[in-house]
């Protein structure tokens, strides 16, 4: 595999790639301002949301996701598993990701942020993360019958 670059520019700002293994290591508030800033520079309206709150797993696993549609907006091919994301971190016994939070309308969050959309494993991790989210939300909205 290629070197993966330690920078990268997206909209003409400097954005510095974090491994897992750093992520890992940074206290919690650290991790949520490096989540923060990220939203801040990139947008919120174009990226899926994050509760920094939430687990120390969703925060990591939402930064990562995140560097690597920057990185493919700039025409690199990365992965969270190429920044050392282990295999099914942040996922249930089930294969469902943890802490998603449901609700709203249907949103198609960093679709603008990957120019392109043609294909790329990014991006099929990206579609196939969304349908999980969207079977997790109707699973949870229940069968109504009392009321």
């Amino acid at each position: 595999m290629a070197r993966i670059p330690a920078t990268m520019t997206f909209e003409g700002k400097e954005v510095t790639l974090h491994t897992f293994g750093q992520l890992e290591q940074l206290p919690r508030q650290r991790l949520k301002n490096r989540a923060m800033d990220l939203r801040d520079m990139v947008g919120a309206d174009r990226l899926p949301h994050v509760n920094v709150g939430g687990t120390i797993d969703t925060v990591i696993s939402w930064i990562l996701d995140v560097q690597c549609a920057l990185a493919k907006s700039a025409g690199i091919e990365l992965t969270p598993e190429a920044l050392g994301k282990p295999h099914g971190y942040g996922l249930d016994e089930d294969g469902m990701a943890i802490g998603g939070k449901g609700g709203g309308a249907q949103r198609q969050p960093m679709q603008d942020v990957v120019q392109g959309g043609g294909g790329g494993e990014g991006q099929t991790i990206y579609e196939d993360n969304s349908r999980q989210a969207a079977a997790i939300r109707q699973r949870n909205r229940g069968s109504n019958i009392f009321g």
